[in-house]
């Protein structure tokens, strides 16, 4: 049986292996498809040996074996770049907090009327006029405020 087996391996193995090659594009790979092959071949030998179509049989094996290596890196590939993007989501909201909380801070170390000023301007969406006419100050007075308020909070955030 041995021998039988030996002679069927070196009969086909040339054939295989290119098969392999053609579609996984990658020694290592087509080496391990052609032993798996192989060794489903010598788990089915008994019938295999009965078989006269048997270089047809080590093809279809072969075949399904490489698109089940194919079908392996694929997911292992997609379960990477999976936790990656998760990984850059995670970093982008841990830099997005810490962002947030700077800028906190940096509002927090304002007098009372550039924070009021900064936060209805940048958050409340109120406008400049409609600024200027709540506190009674003149639009270039506000206008100067929220400046001096962004180049305050720049230069905490920077410094």
């Amino acid at each position: 049986m041995n021998k039988q087996f030996e002679e069927m391996t070196a009969h086909y193995e040339k054939r295989l292996y290119a098969q392999a090659m053609k579609r996984l594009g990658n020694t290592m790979d087509a080496q391990d498809a052609l032993q798996e092959t192989f060794l489903k071949a010598w788990i089915h030998f008994e019938t295999l040996v009965k078989c006269e179509y048997r270089g047809a049989w080590l093809m279809r094996v072969l075949i399904n074996e490489c698109i089940s290596m194919h079908r392996r890196e694929t997911s292992r590939q997609r379960v990477f770049y999976q936790v990656a993007a998760k990984k850059k989501e995670e970093a982008a909201f841990d830099e997005n907090v810490i962002c947030r909380m700077d800028v906190k801070h940096a509002l927090n170390a304002m007098d009372e009327m550039k924070k009021v000023l900064l936060t209805q301007y940048l958050f409340g969406g109120v406008t400049i006029a409609r600024l200027a006419e709540l506190t009674g100050a003149t639009r270039p007075a506000v206008y100067a405020q929220i400046h001096r308020g962004r180049e305050k909070i720049r230069q905490m955030l920077a410094g």
